[in-house]
């Protein structure tokens, strides 16, 4: 069994490392080097020049402060509804649960892009079309599904002997959500936060269709300038921009999963 593991864990590193790693590897490359037939690992001489070339991209570093603040708003949002949200449907056993659970299942079904057309008329209708704030409302909505999904398992898994000691002891339901049921589940709503970061930072579908103009652009919209119409375009800088990128949520990920990590023992020796 312990061989087994071992395998695993060596195929799922190598799995997931080697495009990582390749994609480091090309950032350092001269552009002779990342066409050539020839099968280069990793570079002789690491070339930083692909770097300063996307840095000083014009928008680059605009974009990637909208794609920062938009991603921690709408993760943030998303994790503030759906801890109460998660809780009522948890706790719900009529018709709210399976109207709740209903539309998570069914908004997973279909794709996001189908909404696109209905919303942007919505949109332009209101005056939320090429709004921050318009854009934020579509990243926690299409995020809230799955966010609720995940955090309601969190919540079911609260013993309910807790719940009832609370009550039992006069706490209204807003208390007991506050001082009972959020601590408890605060390793989900961390886990919900790096979802809703995550997916809003990669999210490229609304960003295009929804914002206009180069000072309102995300991190993913102006990588895809980096190539061209017919698949040609400055793959040294667009593997360096690639490589920057993925560093605030590797960032995100290494601080939360301590956090995920201490509040989920906490949890486990107070219980």
């Amino acid at each position: 069994m312990k061989t087994l593991r071992v395998i695993g864990t060596v195929f799922f590193t190598i799995f997931f490392g080697l495009p990582l790693f390749w994609l480091v590897s090309t950032s350092l490359k001269q552009e002779l080097q990342i066409g050539s037939s020839d099968l280069i690992w990793f570079p002789t001489k690491p070339d930083w020049a692909n770097y300063a070339e996307a840095v000083n991209r014009s928008g680059i570093l605009v974009a990637a402060w909208n794609s920062l603040w938009m991603s921690a708003v709408s993760a943030f949002i998303t994790t503030a509804v759906t801890a109460p949200a998660a809780y009522l449907v948890a706790q719900s056993r009529g018709w709210f649960s399976k109207v709740a659970t209903g539309w998570v299942l069914s908004s997973q079904v279909f794709p996001s892009i189908l909404t696109v057309f209905p919303l942007f008329l919505i949109y332009v209708k209101i005056g939320l079309f090429n709004t921050f704030a318009g854009a934020i409302i579509l990243y926690v909505i299409f995020n809230l599904p799955f966010s609720l999904w995940l955090q309601r398992g969190f919540v079911k898994n609260v013993p309910t002997e807790i719940l009832e000691a609370g009550r039992i002891d006069g706490a209204s339901g807003l208390k007991v959500l506050r001082y009972v049921v959020f601590p408890l589940i605060l390793p989900g709503s961390i886990v919900v936060f790096i979802y809703a970061f995550i997916n809003t930072w990669n999210n490229f579908l609304v960003a295009t269709v929804f914002l206009q103009g180069n000072e309102k652009q995300t991190l993913t919209t102006q990588l895809a300038r980096f190539i061209g119409t017919e698949g040609l375009g400055l793959f040294g800088p667009f593997a360096a921009a690639t490589v920057l990128s993925v560093i605030p949520t590797l960032l995100l990920f290494i601080v939360l999963q301590r956090k995920f990590t201490a509040n989920l023992v906490a949890g486990a020796v107070k219980s």
